[in-house]
């Protein structure tokens, strides 16, 4: 087992663990600290809550130590350190005044003078710097600090002759990718860092009133990322946000009361772009038609956007394009023409959905009703996924009818086969299921959730025995479903009343574990779920489960290593 040896403890423990539990220590932290028998402590150490460490020491060494948190990532947490530091304060030598420092829990903070800020000491010093100096300060950093020169060009760039954003993010681009047939994760890195300021300038303009800067920045950064992310290992997303944020830039100008001259510079790129399909094969293509619409002023413009909505014909892009003619109609065209086109549009889920809605606020309930189930007969068989919304809303529909069946009914059939909001079900459940009726309702509830045999539903049978307080069908719940992950996230509820219970499933979910995983990793994994089995008082199991591994897997010399640190 693992010992922290209190002559080289600093060495042993890690750095940054080591510096928070210092910074604890140093600032107060351990507010409570006794030996409650010869060389055994019991420490309070204050954090996001009052945890409990407890220490055992021999010799010069602790050979058992224990904390109340939930750390699990590392064999010694920030508050059993502090701790080790409060027990050692005769015989350090610690200079607080260089420790960060936290706020004390009881002692008042000293007010110390306010320095000067960053800012205000930069404005001083620029006002003194000579110009020459100066100059020869930034080239000298353009040619030394990549990061430096990317925000110096991308904020300055455009006073250079020839070298609009747009220039320069395709310069930046062909620098970057050139004619290769495919960009690494590590070049990728590379090239975001490269582009981010210009996406950082185009937000700083658009706050500041600079329009054009902005429209121009969030263009040429769109079209010259869409040009190019297909060649891009982009599989941690970053260049593709850029791309989204720099259409979020363009819709947050949609929004904002600007010139009509440039109103309409963006309606002419954004109808010109979707004509000519410089985003097509993605979102974009159909989200810069949408933004065309949100910004047309006139007939002729609505009649461009009409036209060429037209050209959408499959059926996921031609429910968006309805749905973006319904807001040209809704403002622009009569009631009459946006019945019409809903009516003649019911297939497309999203124009069900308006149609409902519209339907609730007219308190046509029974219209709203029968476009709900016609909507789920309609989307039953091939769009199942659709088919949460429809229930929803005839919930919905019921609870404003006060209509007590259909509300137990809908809260039910939603609470089975709703992959989120369970808590909101439930409580209709219980607010409206007789007092009398509710533990058998639950009980048929539960047999309803098991016969279905639906995995992703299942969970449901643990969310009823926590809200109910059933520890016993709690454990059978998860013996039955044994994993790892589900004893873990039970344990706060079973730990009083099932400790024992608990301490054997976690030591067979570890040997299984072991069974079927090899690597430092999978060992390191292993090794936490056996800090959280030791956290139910369970050393001396803990101990025992580690002897049986290292007998078991002699040859696994990184798993023996990682033991050694449990």
């Amino acid at each position: 087992m693992a010992v922290i040896h209190l002559n080289t403890f600093e060495e042993e423990i890690d750095p940054t663990i080591l510096k928070r539990g210092l910074s604890y220590y140093s600032s107060g932290h351990v507010i409570d600290f006794v030996e409650i028998t010869n060389n055994e402590y019991q420490a309070t150490v204050a954090g996001t809550e009052d945890y409990s460490v407890s220490l055992k020491k021999k010799g010069d060494s602790i050979h058992e130590w224990n904390c109340t948190c939930p750390y699990d990532y590392g064999w010694v947490c920030k508050h059993v350190t502090a701790a080790i530091f409060h027990l050692l304060k005769d015989t350090l030598t610690i200079d607080i005044s260089e420790v960060p420092k936290q706020k004390r829990r009881i002692e008042p903070v000293v007010m110390k003078k306010r320095t000067k800020s960053i800012k205000t000491q930069t404005k001083e010093i620029l006002k003194q710097v000579p110009q020459n100096e100066m100059e020869e300060f930034i080239q000298q950093s353009l040619s030394k600090n990549r990061e430096f020169r990317n925000a110096f060009l991308a904020t300055f760039g455009h006073l250079s002759e020839n070298n609009s954003p747009r220039a320069l993010i395709q310069a930046i681009l062909k620098r970057r990718i050139g004619n290769k047939p495919w960009i690494d994760r590590a070049q990728m890195t590379a090239l975001v860092q490269d582009i981010e300021p210009f996406l950082k300038n185009a937000r700083h303009h658009l706050q500041t009133a600079e329009y054009e800067k902005a429209f121009s920045i969030a263009t040429a950064l769109l079209e010259g990322i869409v040009k190019k992310i297909s060649y891009c290992d982009d599989s941690g997303g970053d260049l593709g946000n850029i791309a989204w944020m720099s259409m979020h830039i363009l819709q947050d100008l949609a929004k904002t009361k600007i010139p009509d001259e440039i109103n309409q510079t963006l309606f002419n790129y954004c109808l010109t772009a979707f004509n000519k399909g410089v985003f097509g094969g993605w979102d974009w293509h159909i989200e810069v038609i949408e933004l065309a619409g949100s910004v047309a002023k006139n007939k002729k413009d609505i009649n461009r956007v009409l036209v060429s909505l037209k050209t959408l014909t499959n059926d996921y892009d031609r429910s968006k394009a309805v749905v973006i003619e319904l807001d040209l109609l809704k403002r622009f065209g009569t009631q009459k023409d946006v019945d019409n086109l809903i009516s003649n549009n019911l297939i497309h889920y999203e124009v069900r959905e308006i149609a409902i809605i519209q339907a609730i606020e007219n308190k046509t309930y029974e219209i709203a009703i029968g476009l709900c189930k016609d909507g789920i007969e309609q989307d039953r068989k091939d769009r199942p996924g659709y088919l949460k919304k429809w229930y929803d809303l005839l919930l919905r529909i019921a609870v404003l009818q006060e209509d007590i069946g259909f509300i137990i009914s809908y809260s039910r059939h939603n609470f089975i086969n709703s992959y989120e909001n369970a808590e909101y079900y439930y409580e209709l459940l219980k607010t409206y299921v007789p007092d009398d009726d509710w533990n058998p309702f639950l009980e048929e509830l539960i047999a309803e959730i098991n016969a279905a045999q639906n995995w992703r539903n299942m969970d449901r049978v643990r969310f009823i025995c926590i809200k109910e307080e059933w520890w016993d069908k709690l454990l059978d719940y998860v013996k039955t479903n044994r994993s790892i992950s589900l004893i873990e996230d039970s344990t706060q509820y079973l730990k009083a009343d099932y400790r024992q219970d608990l301490i054997e499933l976690y030591r067979v979910e570890i040997l299984e574990y072991l069974d079927s995983n090899v690597g430092r990793n999978h060992y390191k994994t292993a090794c936490r779920h056996l800090r959280k089995m030791k956290k139910l008082d369970a050393a001396a199991e803990v101990n025992a489960l580690v002897e049986e591994l290292r007998q078991k897997f002699p040859a696994r010399y990184a798993l023996i290593e990682e033991l050694e640190r449990v």
